[in-house]
């Protein structure tokens, strides 16, 4: 499988430390681990999922990838902190915010987007999850089509171009994916 043209990265890969995830951490941290050798064997990007496990994927990441892999950190929600962390030991890593940066009350995803420096940056939705505050509170749902208002906000906060966003973002995706 891992031949096949197609195929583009190993993920969504990591620990979820969530009540609702009845998977045991060390089932977790035993396949994120196989995941990560694999993708260092194969030479391939990575898309790392930590939910409420920051520091423990963080350092199981460094033990078993090398500092140049590159990495998509998927829907972070983590403190700035925590993320310089992670950018301090993968220099090709970039994040991906959601829609929940639409979300007037997540003033720590605010924080957050202004702190991520564009060239960092991916845009998200975590579909269907999170459907956006910029266009509707009546939405029951997000599509991959609401990334695009998460770059809105994200231009929002930052006082850049929404369209400076989107190229930035667009030529992240490119690099961590080799596409």
């Amino acid at each position: 499988m891992m031949s096949h043209s197609r195929v583009v990265a190993v993920g969504e890969i990591g620990i979820d430390r969530h009540h609702a995830n009845k998977c045991g951490l060390h089932v977790q941290k035993h396949a994120f681990i196989s995941q990560l050798q694999l993708a260092e064997r194969h030479d391939f990007p990575v898309v790392i999922h930590s939910r409420e496990a920051d520091r423990m994927c963080l350092d199981i990441a460094r033990t078993y990838l090398s500092h140049s892999r590159r990495i998509h950190l998927h829907c972070f929600t983590g403190a700035p902190h925590q993320l310089q962390s992670w950018f301090d030991a993968f220099p090709n890593l970039k994040v991906g915010i959601t829609t929940l940066v639409t979300f007037p009350t997540a003033r720590n995803i605010h924080r957050l987007a202004q702190f991520v420096p564009l060239d960092r940056l991916l845009l998200e939705t975590d579909a269907p999850h999170f459907p956006p505050r910029n266009v509707s509170n009546r939405l029951s749902h997000s599509t991959p089509l609401h990334a695009l208002n998460t770059g809105i906000r994200i231009s929002q906060i930052k006082s850049v171009s929404h369209k400076e966003v989107l190229l930035q973002s667009t030529a992240n995706c490119r690099f961590v994916y080799g596409i």
